[in-house]
């Protein structure tokens, strides 16, 4: 079943590499490789280089019956066996007390891949078990610091006062000892965001997680979320726009907000340029309407008139820089698979002894709070 599963997906991006090789348009034939669901758009953090404190738009949980005409829509289509579904947004997933239920009926679907990011400050260990017991195959932690000084600043919780240091790193290496203990082949990626106070930690911080049972560990550079990092390290573009690569997010990607709207840019914060509504829309078709393909053509022609007329700031925008231009993806292809959806298809259910000695002892300076 593994092998057949594979072979589908290697076939999928093989079509993928050659459309953006050879037939590259504002129009893309096939399905996009990512959907991203916001569970909901609040949070417990007030991170400094996150726009979810500053959102213009109304705070809110997605309608669980909302977020099934969603995945419903992606099965009509029969894209649910190759689609990486990430329910994640500008919000902590684990607020909507639905998000066990959400990741279930997806796997109950047929879903090949749903994946969770999270800050992990409410992934104790009830929830744990309960989202691998939904069918959860990979899970991402943002957590950008082992030293509690560092990690309450980068991570600042909305209560003054309060630190999640303990409980966030408590919580990860729980959930790290069920998932090798129990054989569950969940896949765990840990991510940082680069910052001027995390720069120096990067090698203990990858020492520290390399050491334990996680499969992938980065550290994503600080981008300008589109144009709405509130931090000052998130240098913008201020170039030749016709010097900047292709962003090639509206080609791989659609995301659905809690309000129901569908975006093209994974990093349009506010919601500015939505090309649809699920309440009035098919996830689908959006992919290719009239909107969609005035974004992507906007992008292929470089002109900043166009993104001025549409209301979108494609030209501050860093990320293309940063490792999401066309060419790039290209290029990684190979280890975007590896990382992702091939990454916990091949992934062997293993009990590494050295790394759970490492794991037990960790959890009991976590719990003294010696960490």
């Amino acid at each position: 079943m593994a092998d057949s599963m594979i072979r589908n997906y290697i076939e999928f991006y093989l079509k993928t590499y050659d459309y953006f090789k050879n037939n590259f348009s504002e129009e893309n034939p096939l399905p996009p490789l990512n959907i991203y669901i916001e569970p909901i758009n609040i949070c417990n953090l007030e991170c400094p280089f996150c726009a979810t404190s500053i959102l213009r738009r109304k705070r809110q949980q997605l309608n669980f019956e909302l977020y099934k005409r969603v995945i419903d829509s992606i099965c009509i289509n029969n894209f649910n066996n190759i689609i990486r579904l990430t329910l994640a947004g500008q919000g902590e997933p684990l607020l909507n007390k639905k998000l066990f239920e959400m990741v279930k009926y997806a796997k109950s679907k047929g879903f090949l891949y749903v994946e969770l990011i999270t800050n992990a400050t409410l992934l104790d260990e009830s929830a744990g078990k309960r989202l691998i017991e939904a069918g959860l195959d990979r899970i991402q932690f943002s957590i950008d610091s082992i030293d509690k000084n560092t990690y309450d600043i980068l991570r600042m919780a909305k209560r003054k006062g309060i630190s999640y240091f303990y409980d966030t790193m408590t919580n990860i290496l729980n959930f790290l000892k069920l998932n090798v203990e129990g054989d569950y082949g969940v896949y765990t990626a840990i991510s940082a965001v680069l910052t001027s106070l995390n720069r120096d930690q990067r090698e203990n911080f990858v020492n520290f997680w390399s050491s334990l049972p996680v499969d992938n560990i980065y550290f994503p550079p600080l981008s300008t979320l589109q144009n709405n990092n509130p931090s000052n390290e998130a240098v913008r573009f201020n170039g030749d726009i016709k010097d900047k690569p292709i962003c090639i997010i509206p080609w791989i990607s659609l995301s659905v907000k809690s309000n129901g709207d569908i975006i093209v840019c994974s990093h349009d914060y506010h919601n500015v340029y939505p090309v649809g509504n699920i309440l009035t829309d098919d996830l689908i078709d959006a992919w290719n309407n009239e909107r969609t393909k005035r974004l992507r053509k906007a992008l292929i022609d470089a002109e900043l008139t166009s993104f001025i007329e549409i209301g979108h700031d494609c030209y501050s925008c860093n990320n293309p820089n940063l490792g999401c231009g066309k060419d790039d993806f290209i290029n990684d292809i190979p280890v975007y698979m590896e990382k992702t959806v091939i990454g916990k298809l091949i992934k062997t259910k293993y009990f590494d002894k050295t790394k759970l000695y490492n794991l037990e002892k960790v959890i009991s300076l976590a719990k003294s709070g010696e960490l």
